[in-house]
């Protein structure tokens, strides 16, 4: 009778831990938040949306998304550089 009220406080600690384990699957920006990543990300949007609106042609579109690229790139390895000289 022991044994069945054991598994049943497991069963019952195991459901209850993995219940708001549906929103960090389904969106895991909620946990996992980099300022420098969305930064990127809402400037890369942004001249999207300046592309779609007919603001700014392809051929601007392409050489801005490029040079977005490959700053983002650039400060990617500046800090991934810094952080292995503090090893």
């Amino acid at each position: 009778m022991k044994k069945i009220w054991v598994y049943c406080f497991i069963l019952a600690l195991l459901t209850g831990c993995s219940y708001g384990m549906e929103t960090i699957i389904d969106a895991p920006g909620v946990v996992l938040k980099d300022p420098h990543y969305a930064g990127h990300v809402k400037k890369m949007e942004n001249l999207e949306r300046r592309y779609l609106q007919k603001e700014i042609n392809y051929a601007e579109y392409l050489e801005e998304k490029k040079r977005l690229e490959e700053t983002y790139i650039r400060e990617v390895r500046e800090r991934e550089d810094e952080m292995e000289s503090f090893r």
